[in-house]
């Protein structure tokens, strides 16, 4: 079974039942102004107007219209007519419905108001693999948004991107469109300006690895100057106010060579001694 929309089935319900109704869906960007027109002909002897079943204003004939406080400021009311205008937020998406007695019948009139954030103008980026190139559209702040892409010989795109193979043609121009029930806004994006961007990003990534390998370098100059530098030094190196010291025989210091060799004559003579006695 087929689902019938509850606006419609509303309307149908208040014409059979109660009177004239009019029913209708708007959108508004955020911060804009916006009149609900009820049309409703005849003298408008009581009025009302609710968002969502809360008040926002009433009024009697040929008196001032009582605003609940959250409207205050920012809404007005033809009483005449029973035109509502209101400086929209997000906040008042929803249904506004108007009560409209004329010669003791209620007439009604219903609004659906959808509040949307405006889309701001599109930003194209590129990305290019050898000769094969993709163009992205997005939107910042994010919004709501429909995005599609014309370009060259009449071609059409719906997304928010669109990949172009082959070697692709530096003097085409794209046009990234993007667009919601508010407004819409196109940005123009030329091919020519996606290589130049490709080279320019190779060139900094250039610069970065030579910086990195020339760091490199200069560590591993220092490392090498650091021990070719204690290899040249070597263990006989004197410390500064230190005595050298004067090798005797197989290496031994001098003065250690003396005192052996002054106790092994004593030896030898205490020994000649015990054989005469």
């Amino acid at each position: 079974m087929a689902t019938i929309d509850r606006s419609l089935v509303l309307c149908f319900l208040l014409v059979f039942c109660v009177g004239c109704a009019y029913c209708e869906t708007v959108y508004v960007a955020t911060g804009k102004n916006h009149t609900f027109k009820p049309e409703i002909p005849g003298s408008i002897e009581l009025g009302s107007w609710k968002h969502t079943g809360n008040l926002v204003v009433d009024w009697e004939a040929k008196s001032d219209p009582n605003f609940y406080p959250k409207y205050k400021g920012r809404a007005s009311v033809n009483t005449d007519n029973g035109e509502l205008t209101l400086q929209v937020k997000k906040e008042d998406s929803g249904v506004f419905k108007a009560e409209i007695q004329i010669q003791g019948t209620l007439k009604y009139f219903q609004s659906t108001l959808e509040v949307m954030d405006p889309v701001p103008a599109p930003k194209v980026t590129c990305t290019q693999v050898g000769e094969n190139v993709t163009l992205q559209c997005s939107v910042d702040p994010p919004a709501k948004a429909e995005f599609k892409w014309t370009g060259p010989n009449s071609i059409s795109y719906v997304g928010n991107s669109v990949h172009i193979p082959g070697k692709p043609n530096e003097g085409s121009i794209y046009f990234c469109i993007a667009k919601n029930q508010v407004n819409e806004n196109v940005t123009e994006f030329k091919l020519k300006d996606c290589h130049y961007k490709e080279t320019e990003q190779n060139g900094n990534a250039g610069v970065i690895v030579g910086s990195i390998f020339g760091v490199l370098g200069v560590i591993a100059a220092a490392l090498g100057g650091f021990f070719l530098y204690k290899h040249n030094k070597g263990p006989h190196d004197l410390i500064p106010g230190q005595e050298p010291e004067t090798k005797g025989e197989e290496g031994t210091p001098l003065e250690e060579s003396r005192t052996s060799k002054s106790l092994d004559k004593d030896s030898a003579a205490q020994n000649n001694g015990k054989e005469v006695s």
